[in-house]
C-alpha cells in the first residue's frame, strides 16, 4: 500500500510541472543528457531543497559513490538531496575502457576524456531546478573524490553562481585562475599518508607531466578570489574513502559522511 506520505508528494511535484517525470522520496534513476544518475532525497520531501553532486574517482560509478560515501543514511541539520553521478565511460589509446571525469587534467599519459563534464553538471542542476527541487541561486553543494574532487574545483570555478560549498575529498585544484567566488566554503580533507595525492602537492605518479598544487597553495589562490578553505588534515589515512573513513572515526569519533554534512550544512 502506498503511504499518505508518499502519495502527497507525488502530487506536489507534479503540481510543479505538468511535463516533468514525478519523483519519489528514496532513490530513483533519471537521465540528463543521456546520462543517468541516482537522486535520493528524504521521505516526504517537496519542494526545492539544497542539493549536493556527489561525484566518484577514476573508474567509480554512482553506485560505488552511494555505497563509499551514504549521505543519506546521515543526520543533517537540513533536508536535502543528492545527485550521485557517473563520469565519462570512454576508450583510452590502449583500447582499455575507463571512467573518468573531465577536470582538466586527468587521467594519465596520452588519456583525456573528451566530454564537457562541467556543462553535463550545469545540465542537471538546471533539470532539477526546472523541477522545482532545488531552488535558485547557490543551493548546490558538491563532493567529489579523487578525480572527482578536481572535478568539482572545475565545475566550482566555472558556475560558482550555483555553489556554496565544496568537499574535495583526496584530492584537490585542477582549474587554475578561479574568480568571483566570495562566499563559497571549501574543505579539502586529505589523509598525511596518501601517495597519489600527496598533501605536500608534487609531480603526480601516474603522469609526470601533472603537478598538484598542495592543499595549502589551493587554499591560498580560492582565498584571494573570495573563498573561505579548511583543511582536514587525517593522519595516518590513505587515498581511499574507507581508509581516511576508518581514521576519522577513530580520531574524531565521526566518520567521514558525518564530517563532510557537518561541514556543509552546519558550519
Amino acid at each position: 500500500m502506498i503511504r499518505r506520505a508518499t502519495v502527497a508528494l507525488l502530487l506536489a511535484l507534479l503540481a510543479v510541472s505538468a511535463l516533468a517525470p514525478a519523483v519519489r522520496a528514496g532513490t530513483v534513476t533519471m537521465t540528463v543528457d543521456g546520462r543517468p544518475f541516482d537522486l535520493v532525497q528524504p521521505e516526504g520531501a517537496t519542494g526545492p531543497l539544497p542539493l549536493i553532486l556527489a561525484l566518484s574517482g577514476v573508474g567509480g560509478t554512482a553506485d560505488r559513490m552511494q555505497r563509499d560515501l551514504p549521505l543519506t543514511g546521515t543526520e543533517a541539520a537540513v533536508p536535502f538531496r543528492v545527485a550521485y553521478l557517473t563520469a565519462t565511460s570512454f576508450q583510452a589509446a590502449s583500447g582499455k575502457r575507463i571512467i573518468a571525469w573531465n577536470d582538466g587534467v586527468c587521467c594519465g599519459t596520452g588519456i583525456r576524456p573528451d566530454s564537457d563534464d562541467s556543462a553535463y553538471l550545469a545540465d542537471v542542476v538546471d533539470h532539477l531546478a526546472a523541477l522545482g527541487l532545488i531552488g535558485t541561486g547557490r543551493t548546490v553543494a558538491v563532493v567529489g573524490h579523487s578525480n572527482g574532487a578536481q572535478m568539482g574545483y572545475r565545475f566550482t570555478c566555472e558556475h560558482g553562481e550555483r555553489v556554496f560549498a565544496l568537499v574535495a575529498i583526496s584530492g584537490g585544484r585542477a582549474e587554475q585562475g578561479c574568480t568571483g567566488l566570495q562566499g563559497l566554503r571549501v574543505l579539502n580533507i586529505n589523509g598525511t599518508a596518501d601517495t597519489r595525492y600527496p598533501v605536500t602537492g608534487g609531480v603526480n605518479p601516474f603522469d609526470p607531466r601533472i603537478v598538484h598544487d598542495s592543499p595549502k597553495a589551493a587554499g591560498q589562490s580560492l582565498a584571494a578570489a573570495g573563498a573561505s578553505f579548511r583543511l582536514d588534515l587525517v593522519p595516518g589515512a590513505r587515498h581511499s574513502m574507507a581508509s581516511i573513513d576508518r581514521r576519522l572515526a577513530t580520531t574524531t569519533g565521526s566518520g567521514l559522511a558525518a564530517t563532510v554534512l557537518d561541514f556543509i550544512f552546519t558550519e
